[in-house]
């Protein structure tokens, strides 16, 4: 996040990677799929076709590029710019960190 002054105001480490995230906005609501562009231990950003307000509650599924594992969470819509919302990232339990934190990790060059 970048303040008035153009300081970088983040406290996490933020990786551009392309993951297939699923969101609902309603526990009722069908899945949206889309895309991440980059995510943090505390963040993402997607590109959506359907803006939702800031401060609204969101029910994201990230899956791993492999396929193989998904992070389950919630989340708030924190900022719209352009084609996509940044989403802050909460309530997700200890596994689900771990597979976020490994993510990030490869993405970044420091898993390998």
């Amino acid at each position: 996040m970048i303040n008035d002054t153009g300081a970088n105001r983040r406290r996490h480490r933020r990786v551009d990677v392309p993951l297939l995230v699923q969101v609902r906005y309603a526990a009722t609501e069908a899945p949206r799929t889309v895309y991440a562009l980059n995510v943090s231990e505390r963040g993402l950003f997607v590109d959506v076709d359907h803006q939702k307000p800031i401060g609204t509650r969101v029910f994201i599924q990230i899956t791993t590029r492999d396929g193989r594992e998904r992070v389950r969470g919630e989340g708030r819509v924190v900022r719209r710019e352009g084609e996509g919302v940044g989403i802050e990232l909460g309530a997700f339990d200890a596994a689900s960190s771990l597979v976020l934190q490994r993510i990030i990790d490869e993405a970044d060059g420091a898993g390998a």
